[in-house]
């Protein structure tokens, strides 16, 4: 190949690399100044269903307070001589799909593992779990086909679980799980008649006793029918039995059997004890003035418990006297029971959980209690403090620590519904049973009811708020809203007309968002201005197709606010005509959604993710940051940097979380000497203290660097080369968080002198004829060579040219040895001489070693790595 070409070619090549590269260094991961954390999670759903094993509590808990519906939260809770503690907190999830929601219906204990009965969409899931170190740990899912409908999963004999369903039959389904919690379907039967229509979906009510189950079949206006299921020893289910009972009625609520005794509460009207005679039930005792929803037994005594308040107890005489001993009344909705010994657990729905003592005598005598629970409806902040209203009637207190968990304090109980709280100072407002009131902090978390009360609000219920605006408050209950000045003065109220919505303030204008679908035939945010209390006033509404979100947000001039699965960017300079700028897709469910400016950035936190936003250019939102994690229900607040969301699909449960600031490491500087090595300290700073990570993130061009213990950077600049250098550093945090350092290097050149390669320069010549080779000197810091013969030879002729070729002409005749100087000097001055050897003889010699003749080859050779030295210094 001709040289032309081949550095033509090898020009393309470098070309191509140089544009691959480029392209590496531009694909690296964008700068994320900063991210949201979900730092913990807190507080407790109104508790429901519960289990009992060795001092440990499993509870679950409900969508709100006196609500049908379960969520998929689970307390675990240690109970001993001084009381509940609270050992851990747990969400349930499926494997069989990934965000699917769950409905944990109610918890057992049964050889060996916690089970819990849960449904879904898509059916009905069982899971097992263990216990260790107070934390809830899945073993095993059982999946059963899609059903929707009541059902209860309870413990047998041996390794034995029967799970009660009904839909348009009563079925019962024999599982079994061995020693290692894995779990097994077996057997299923239907019993009897198909299920009329019934009342609050109270299809069945099922007991287990001494290897059988007892199962009532409820039905619309005629006698329910009565079941005694007989379980084989392997638990395998036997032909069952249908028992009868005279004048029987339709609806059976509770029932639990214990020995030949039958106990059975029929919905909202009376309760009766049945004793079990062969295939009939005779019926001892009856009372129409109470009805239950639980019961236990502990010796001759029943337990019995009530839905709203009151638990009772009976003794059982003999077998035809039923006698009434005592009742203790507690509040709260009571949920489920079970007998620990002489202590009766109870769950409370938003009051939480007791303990209570039932002694020989039938007294019931409260031991300990213990409630974070509660469907929150507002939250309000303090300095390190929190205050979070709750459904019915509870304030709870946490108090915060950016290093350490957040901390129940206390609860502040209200004589009735608590709608809203708002905290400034030492002053805590709150709106509790329909009058707005004020308060010492200290008092309230005493739980000293000792504030001023300044007017009526409106009728109570679970939903409410209090804003802070520039000249007073705003208090939101159900459709009122009610407008407050600084004094606590009511001066004005206003109904809405639609049930459910979300309400915010800004630069004295308050945006109201309408979600009370399907009741609302569409939705809506409708602006006021609150610049006069006294005189709120309409200015407009922004009607929306698909306005299904939660708070909207304002920065200056720009409304945020969530369509279906976008943002959407208002400008509100003219709020009476306020005019949509643009939408932002977002792949999320935007229901509910919590919105919240800090400095340049928007927070959104959704039915399923948080996003955050960069809202530096208010109309151009840039989003910078998504965590799957973390999700609300709507309600929520705001204080710095901190956000405080109730989590999706529950009612109590609280997300704790941050915007989390990248970290930063300044720009550094490095000098040093050509061929040397320097080390430079790296100090990253985390406004967080979280862990930081330092990596390459753009190599350098002439040396090597490395990253030691993500505290010291270590560069070393490649053989003979000089000039500036750069590299580019990425910093992270552990949650996402990301930025750029650049480090700029500048390599002082250091003077190379001139060498040759081998220390001996040989040629060969023919008497009489000419012999030429290139001179091999070693010229690192390039620029150009002079080259002449300083001694010239005695039998020949010595000359060189510019480019370093030495020329020997043999006189005629000679024979033997000869040689000459040549002396090269460099741009600085600097000379090197070298003694070239000369052997003549009388014909050609091809035996020559240490220094060599002219070739093609070597000279193309040595020319290409000068090219290549050169372009290295100079570049």
């Amino acid at each position: 190949m001709q040289m032309p070409n081949l550095i033509s070619s090898l020009v393309k090549k470098f070309i191509t690399i140089s544009i691959l590269l480029f392209s590496v260094f531009n694909s690296y991961a964008q700068e994320i100044p900063a991210s949201l954390v979900l730092k913990e999670s807190f507080g407790s759903d109104p508790y429901n269903d519960l289990a009992y094993h060795d001092g440990y509590i499993v509870v679950s808990g409900k969508l709100g307070a006196g609500a049908p519906d379960m969520s998929a939260n689970l307390d675990v809770l240690k109970y001993g001589n001084n009381g509940f503690e609270l050992a851990s907190q747990f969400k349930l999830t499926s494997s069989f799909g990934q965000g699917l929601r769950i409905d944990v219906i109610n918890v057992e204990y049964h050889s060996g593992y916690w089970l819990v009965l849960a449904s879904s969409d898509i059916g009905q899931h069982v899971f097992s779990a263990s216990i260790k170190d107070g934390n809830l740990n899945l073993v095993d899912e059982l999946y059963f086909e899609k059903y929707q409908g009541p059902s209860k999963l309870l413990a047998g004999h041996n390794n034995n679980l029967y799970l009660t369903k009904a839909n348009v039959h009563v079925t019962v389904t024999h599982l079994s799980i061995d020693e290692s919690g894995k779990l097994q379907q077996k057997e299923t039967v239907k019993l009897g008649r198909t299920v009329d229509e019934v009342p609050y979906d109270e299809h069945f009510s099922v007991s287990y006793d001494d290897q059988a189950l007892y199962v009532t079949k409820n039905q619309d206006n005629i006698s329910a029918d009565f079941y005694k299921l007989p379980l084989a020893n392997d638990g395998t289910l036997e032909q069952m039995v249908e028992l009868k009972l005279d004048d029987a009625k339709p609806s059976y609520y509770g029932s639990y059997v214990s020995g030949n005794v039958w106990l059975l509460s029929y919905h909202l009207t009376g309760f009766q004890v049945a004793r079990i005679e062969g295939n009939k039930l005779k019926i001892i005792y009856e009372s129409e003035e109470s009805w239950y929803r639980n019961f236990e037994v502990k010796g001759n005594q029943i337990i019995a418990v009530d839905t709203f308040n009151f638990i009772d107890v009976y003794e059982i005489k003999d077998s035809e006297t039923v006698l009434f001993k005592s009742r203790l009344n507690t509040e709260g909705f009571l949920s489920d029971t079970t007998m620990v010994d002489n202590t009766l657990l109870v769950t409370k729905d938003y009051t939480g959980i007791e303990a209570i003592e039932l002694d020989d005598n039938g007294t019931l005598t409260s031991l300990h209690a213990f409630s974070q629970s509660g469907e929150v409806s507002d939250i309000a902040m303090h300095e390190n403090e929190l205050a979070v209203s709750a459904f019915l009637n509870n304030l709870h207190f946490w108090r915060t620590d950016s290093s350490r968990p957040i901390k129940f304090e206390s609860t502040y109980k209200t004589f009735n519904a608590i709608q809203g709280v708002e905290w400034l100072a030492d002053e805590v407002i709150i709106n509790a049973g329909a009058y707005l009131e004020s308060h010492r902090a200290e008092d309230l978390k005493n739980n000293l009811n000792v504030g001023i009360r300044h007017g009526s609000t409106s009728g109570s219920g679970p939903d409410g708020h209090i804003v802070k605006t520039d000249n007073g408050f705003i208090a939101k209950s159900f459709r009122d809203l009610i407008f407050i000045d600084d004094d606590k003065n009511i001066v004005s109220n206003l109904e809405l007309d639609f049930w459910y919505s979300y309400i915010a303030v800004s630069n004295n204008l308050l945006f109201v968002t309408n979600f009370d679908f399907p009741n609302s035939i569409f939705t809506e945010i409708i602006i006021y201005d609150i610049s006069d209390l006294s005189k709120v006033t309409e200015l407009s509404r922004i009607a929306h197709e698909y306005f299904s979100a939660g708070e909207v947000a304002v920065k200056g001039h720009t409304l945020f606010a969530f369509g279906a699965e976008e943002l959407l960017i208002f400008d509100i300079s003219e709020p009476n005509k306020p005019v949509k700028k643009r939408s932002l897709s977002l792949s999320a469910d935007t229901r509910h959604s919590f919105s919240y400016i800090y400095g340049d950035y928007l927070v959104a936190i959704l039915e399923d993710k948080g996003i955050l936003f960069d809202i530096s250019t208010p109309e151009n939102p840039i989003q910078l940051f998504e965590n799957n994690e973390m999700n609300t229900n709507g309600i929520g607040n705001g204080f710095g940097k901190e956000i405080y969301t109730v989590a999706s699909h529950s009612a109590g449960r609280i997300n704790r979380i941050n915007i989390n600031y990248a970290p930063t490491q300044k720009d550094l500087q490095i000098e040093l000497n050509e061929d040397e090595q320097a080390t430079v300290a790296l100090t990253p700073v985390d406004a967080e203290n979280d862990t930081v990570t330092i990596s390459v993130a753009v190599e350098p061009e002439k040396g090597i660097v490395s990253i030691q213990d993500d505290n010291k950077l270590v560069y070393e600049g490649m053989a003979n080369q000089n000039g500036t250098d750069h590299v580019k550093l990425l910093i992270q945090d552990t949650h996402g968080g990301a930025s750029y350092s650049s480090v700029a290097i500048n390599i002082k050149p250091v003077y190379d002198a001139l060498s040759f390669k081998s220390d001996v320069f040989n040629m060969s010549v023919i008497s009489g004829e000419t012999a030429s080779s290139l001179l091999d000197v070693v010229n690192v810091d390039g620029g150009k060579l002079q080259f002449e013969v300083t001694e010239q030879a005695a039998n020949g002729t010595a000359t060189v040219n510019e480019q370093g070729l030495l020329t020997y002409t043999a006189n005629a005749g000679s024979l033997g040895t000869d040689q000459f100087v040549i002396t090269v000097t460099d741009e600085m001055g600097a000379k090197v001489s070298r003694t070239v050897n000369v052997n003549t003889t009388g014909q050609a010699n091809n035996s020559d070693s240490g220094g060599g003749s002219f070739s093609l080859f070597g000279l193309f050779a040595l020319f290409i790595c000068g090219a290549r030295r050169r372009f290295y210094v100079h570049n």
